[in-house]
C-alpha cells in the first residue's frame, strides 16, 4: 500500500504504479480544527459530494463545500497537457493522470507532483488551523528549452456538503486589492494571489459526477463554477514559485486570509507506522465549536454526537494527557443536560435528545477521567455539576422494573428496535457503582444498594442462556454487545461465564478489523454493506463489522484472561493496524463488510474506530506503551 513506510515520514504514493483505479479509491482528509477540512482522492478526483479542497465550517458545524478542486494544465512550448482528472456524467477525462507522479500528505498538508516535457510541477496545499482557509504553493521547475505556462482554474461551490449544487445559482467574481473574490449573496471566497496572473471569465462546468454517490443511491451530478484562471509563466531553464491563499467568510473582509506568507506554514508529518499514524489522525476529530471543545464523530458527514464523543474520549484525550480537552468536552455535554440526558448530538439549531445510553457512557468516562487525571481534577469537574449527574441517575431509575432498566430503543444500533438491551443493563450497573463512589468522594450520601441488589438478582437469570448473553430480553441473536457488558469495570457477569461469552464472540463475530454486528449463522445476516439507503440500513447492524468494538472486546479479554488475554489482544490489534490507510490515509473507516475481504465502508475516518484501537493498545496489551 505505502511506497515509504519509514517511521516519522509521511507515506509517499507512486501514482503510476498504483494506477488510476486504485488511486481514485484512496482518500485523504486533513482538518482545520473547526470541523472543516480538505479531502479528496490521491489523484485529485472528487468521487463524493463531500470532497473538496476547502470545506468550511460555519455555526454549529454547518459544513459548506466552497473550493471543489483545481483544473490544471501545462503549456510547454505551445504543447498543452492536462494535469487533472475529472469525472463527468458519461465520460471520464483522465488525460492528466499520465502526467501525475506522486502524492503524499501529512497532518496539515497534501503534496502532488506532476511532470510533462521536462517541466516538473509540485503543488503543496496547507490547511490553516483554526480558520476556514487553505494555502497553495506551486513550484515549477522548467528544465526544457521552452518557456512554460501553468494554468490553474479554481472550481468553486457554496453549498451544504450534504447536497449537490442545483443549476441556475448566481455567483459573481471581481478583481480586488491583493487578488480576486467570488461571491454569492451571503458568502464570499477571497483568493490572495498575484493580480497580474488573474484572468476572470466566469464559466460553469456542468454534469460533474460523483461515482461513490451513485453507488450509495445519493444525488451524484452537479455543476461547478469557475470564476477565472491564473496563469503562471516560467522561462526555460528556471524555477519559480507562486502562492495562493484562499479564505472563506460571509463577506470579503471575513474571507481575507490572515496569513501574510506561505513560509508560516510548516509541514506536520504523518507516520509510516500505522499505530503512530492513528495517534496523529486522532487530532482531526478534536474541534472547536463556538469556543468549546468537542469531538467530530467521523468524516465526512458526522457532527458531534454524545455517545460517540464519550466512547472516543479516552483514546483521543486521556491516554495522551490532554486532560484540559477531555474536561472541556465532558463539561460541554453535562452542561447541556436536559431531563437527565446529555445531548444525542448538536445541530445548527442546538442540541437534540433521543438516545437512551449516551448518558451512561458519560458516567463511565467520568470514571476514566478520575483514573487518568487524578482526584483533584475530577473533583473540580464534578463538584459544580454534581446535581446534573444525580439528575441523570434519577432519570434512569424511573425506568427500572423488576431490577432491569427498561427502554424501547435508543441504543448505538440505531437501525434496530432493540428494547432492554444487554449493554445498556451493564452500563446502568456500572453507572450505579461509579456514581455511588463519586458520592463518597464528594461527601454526599447516595445509596444505590437496593437498585444494585435487585439488578444482581435479575440480570444473569434474564439474559444468560448458558453460553452467551441474549442481546435483548427474549432475543437470542449473537451480537457484540455482550462484549461491552463483560468489559465494564463494574460488570455483573461472573468471570467463568464471562470467559464463555467471549469465546462465543470470538468464534462468531471476531474479524481482523473489528467485530461483526451479527453472527453469519443468523438468517438476518448481511455480509456486504452495499446498495441504496434502504439496503445499507438493513446491513448496518446485521453483520457489518465495526472496528470500535475491538476496544471493549480487548478490554474484556485482558480483564478475564490476564497476561494471556493481553498477548491475545496485542495480536488482534496488530491485525487491525493492517487496515489503517486502506481507504483513508492514516485512518480507519467507520465500518467494513462482514464478509472477507472486509471492504472498508461508511465514513472514511471515524473517531471511535481510531480512539478505541489506540486506547486498547495503550491499556489492554502486554506492551502498554504510552503512544
Amino acid at each position: 500500500m505505502y511506497a515509504d513506510v519509514s517511521g516519522g515520514i509521511s507515506p509517499v504514493f507512486d501514482l503510476q504504479r498504483l494506477g488510476l483505479g486504485r488511486c481514485r479509491s484512496i482518500e485523504f482528509l486533513i482538518s482545520n480544527g473547526l470541523g472543516g477540512y480538505c479531502s479528496t482522492s490521491i489523484c485529485g478526483l472528487n468521487t463524493r459530494k463531500y470532497h473538496g479542497l476547502l470545506v468550511a465550517s460555519r455555526h454549529g458545524l454547518d459544513r459548506r463545500v466552497v473550493l471543489e478542486a483545481f483544473l490544471e494544465e501545462l503549456d510547454v512550448g505551445g504543447e498543452v497537457n492536462s494535469l487533472s482528472v475529472m469525472q463527468y456524467a458519461g465520460a471520464l477525462d483522465d488525460r492528466g493522470f499520465k502526467n501525475m507522479l506522486s502524492f503524499k500528505c501529512g497532518v496539515n498538508y497534501a503534496q502532488t507532483t506532476c511532470s510533462f516535457n521536462d517541466v516538473n510541477v509540485a503543488r503543496n496545499l496547507y490547511i490553516v488551523e483554526g480558520k476556514n482557509a487553505v494555502v497553495l504553493n506551486y513550484t515549477v521547475q522548467n528544465m526544457s528549452g521552452y518557456d512554460s505556462a501553468l494554468t490553474v482554474r479554481p472550481l468553486v461551490n457554496m453549498r451544504s456538503f450534504h447536497e449537490v449544487n442545483p443549476s441556475g445559482r448566481y455567483l459573481t467574481q471581481a478583481k480586488v486589492e491583493g487578488g480576486f473574490t467570488t461571491s454569492s449573496s451571503n458568502e464570499c471566497m477571497f483568493f490572495k494571489c498575484p493580480v497580474d496572473c488573474v484572468f476572470l471569465d466566469g464559466l460553469w462546468y456542468k454534469s460533474v459526477k460523483y461515482a461513490l454517490e451513485e453507488e450509495r443511491g445519493e444525488q451524484d451530478v452537479e455543476e461547478m463554477y469557475s470564476p477565472g484562471r491564473l496563469v503562471f509563466q516560467t522561462p526555460s531553464n528556471s524555477t519559480k514559485t507562486w502562492n495562493i491563499e484562499i479564505g472563506y467568510g460571509e463577506s470579503e473582509d471575513g474571507a481575507r486570509p490572515t496569513l501574510s506568507t506561505v513560509s508560516k506554514m510548516k509541514q506536520i508529518e504523518l507516520d509510516g507506522n500505522p499505530r503512530f499514524s492513528l495517534e496523529k489522525t486522532g487530532i482531526s476529530f478534536l474541534v472547536d465549536v463556538e469556543g468549546e471543545k468537542s469531538i467530530i464523530a467521523g468524516y465526512h458527514w458526522f457532527a458531534d454526537w454524545g455517545r460517540d464523543s464519550m466512547i472516543s474520549l479516552p483514546g483521543l484525550t486521556l491516554i495522551n494527557g490532554k486532560y484540559d480537552v477531555a474536561e472541556s468536552i465532558l463539561a460541554r455535554f453535562i452542561d447541556h443536560t436536559k431531563d437527565g440526558r446529555i445531548p444525542t448530538r448538536f445541530t445548527t439549531d442546538g442540541p437534540v435528545y433521543y438516545d437512551f445510553d449516551g448518558s451512561l457512557w458519560l458516567i463511565d468516562r467520568l470514571k476514566e477521567h478520575l483514573k487518568y487525571a487524578g482526584l483533584e481534577r475530577s473533583k473540580n469537574l464534578l463538584t459544580p455539576r454534581w446535581n446534573k449527574i444525580k439528575s441523570i441517575m434519577d432519570g434512569y431509575s424511573q425506568h427500572v422494573v423488576d431490577g432491569i432498566l427498561r427502554h424501547k430503543s435508543g441504543t448505538w444500533m440505531d437501525t434496530l428496535e432493540r428494547h432492554d438491551a444487554v449493554e445498556v443493563q451493564a452500563l446502568w450497573y456500572n453507572a450505579l457503582k461509579v456514581v455511588e463512589g463519586f458520592s463518597k468522594l464528594l461527601g454526599d450520601s447516595l445509596d444505590y444498594s437496593n437498585l444494585l441488589s435487585d439488578f444482581e438478582s435479575a440480570f444473569m437469570d434474564k439474559y444468560f442462556n448458558g453460553s452467551y448473553l441474549d442481546d435483548c430480553l427474549g432475543d437470542k441473536s449473537i451480537r457484540p454487545n455482550q462484549a461491552i457488558a463483560v468489559s465494564m469495570d463494574y460488570s455483573p457477569i461472573p468471570p467463568k461465564d464471562a470467559a464463555n461469552i467471549l469465546k462465543v464472540v470470538a468464534d462468531e463475530l471476531l474479524t481482523p478489523c473489528g467485530l461483526r454486528t451479527l453472527s453469519p449463522r443468523d438468517q438476518k445476516y448481511m455480509g456486504r454493506y452495499v446498495g441504496g439507503v434502504k439496503e445499507r440500513e438493513i446491513a448496518y447492524h446485521n453483520g457489518t463489522v465495526w472496528p470500535w468494538l475491538l476496544g471493549p472486546y480487548c478490554k474484556a479479554a485482558s480483564k478475564i484472561g490476564g497476561n494471556i488475554g493481553r498477548k491475545f489482544t496485542e495480536k488482534i490489534l496488530g491485525d487491525a493496524f493492517k487496515y489503517v490507510g486502506i481507504n483513508c490515509i492514516g485512518s480507519l473507516n467507520e465500518i467494513y463488510d462482514g464478509n472477507p475481504p472486509h471492504t472498508p465502508r461508511g465514513a472514511i475516518t471515524q473517531a471511535w474506530s481510531v480512539a478505541e484501537i489506540l486506547r486498547a493498545y495503550n491499556e489492554d496489551t502486554v506492551a502498554q506503551k504510552k503512544l
